[in-house]
């Protein structure tokens, strides 16, 4: 990432961008793909690709046409596997550039430029994230939600990566990798913006009785819900996301209540700050509900 300031020279970014820069002005920070990351991955790939090619040629010329087993199977062709899906990374990723505004950020790869407003943002997804340790975040004096991260910089497949997904309300979508510079400060950046922007308008639909959806998870003043599957706040020991999974775990009980594929989850940084702090509101409603009576 580079900090862009007005007297400086304008950096070696593509050409489409200088239109919307002349419009926007400079932009606050710029994010961009490194060679040097793309050309280690695909030389790993490589590199991956030639050692399955020795040792399946080695497997084969000693023990001969022996179907092999479950561990053979994947050191025949594990390697080989993932130096291609490290070299289709590095292709996928090449030459990426970001521009970050305070109404949201510029996306440039092979030629096109796609805006994303954070007002036209419906939800983000995180995608190869394996294990988060715990959500982040900053609030008010009252100790209301103001922003809200999971940090994922260091969470992703070892390999390959983790990437942050942007989706539009018209349906427009980009990806964010971690083969970005600066990937940590970038993929706080797009849930924080995305928070402040989605939040409000959620907590209000939750405080006045609405069930919010997350994908195949329902959260309401009863608790979280999978289909007709209920998991009362009382019940709810913690959620986590492991294994690339959001799990619930509910008391008493050592099977999760529920595992969902983390990708399937719109707005998981949301979905937690509910979980944490959804639960006083059924409990402030009922105390209100009484008091109400008690006049009555």
């Amino acid at each position: 990432m580079s900090e862009f300031q007005h007297d400086e020279e304008r950096p070696d970014w593509p050409e489409e961008f200088d239109e919307s820069v002349a419009k926007l002005g400079p932009p606050l920070s710029v994010y961009h793909t490194s060679r040097r990351r793309a050309l280690i991955k695909g030389i790993t790939g490589l590199g991956l690709i030639a050692a399955g090619g020795v040792i399946n040629y080695l497997y084969w010329k000693m023990i001969g046409l022996v179907i092999p087993d479950k561990f053979f199977f994947l050191l025949l062709f594990g390697p080989p596997i993932l130096g291609l899906f490290l070299i289709y990374a590095a292709w996928r990723d090449r030459g990426l550039w970001v521009l970050a505004y305070p109404t949201g950020m510029l996306r440039w790869q092979r030629g096109e430029v796609v805006s994303f407003a954070w007002a036209e943002i419906e939800h983000v997804a995180l995608r190869r994230v394996t294990k988060v340790d715990g959500l982040q975040g900053t609030g008010d004096a009252d100790g209301n939600p103001l922003t809200a991260w999971l940090p994922v910089e260091n969470a992703g497949s070892r390999f390959l990566g983790s990437q942050v997904e942007l989706v539009r309300t018209d349906g427009v979508s980009g990806l964010f990798p971690s083969s970005l510079d600066n990937y940590a400060s970038l993929s706080r950046k797009l849930q924080e913006e995305t928070f402040r922007v989605v939040w409000p308008g959620v907590w209000e639909r939750y405080r006045a009785g609405e069930a919010i959806a997350f994908g195949d998870l329902t959260v309401s003043w009863g608790g979280v819900h999978k289909g007709s599957d209920l998991l009362p706040w009382g019940d709810l020991r913690e959620a986590k996301i492991v294994n690339g999974k959001l799990a619930l775990a509910q008391e008493g009980k050592w099977r999760s209540f529920a595992e969902v594929p983390l990708p399937q989850v719109p707005n998981p940084h949301i979905l937690f700050t509910l979980l944490t702090i959804g639960k006083p509101v059924e409990a402030v409603a009922e105390e209100e509900e009484e008091e109400k009576a008690g006049h009555e």
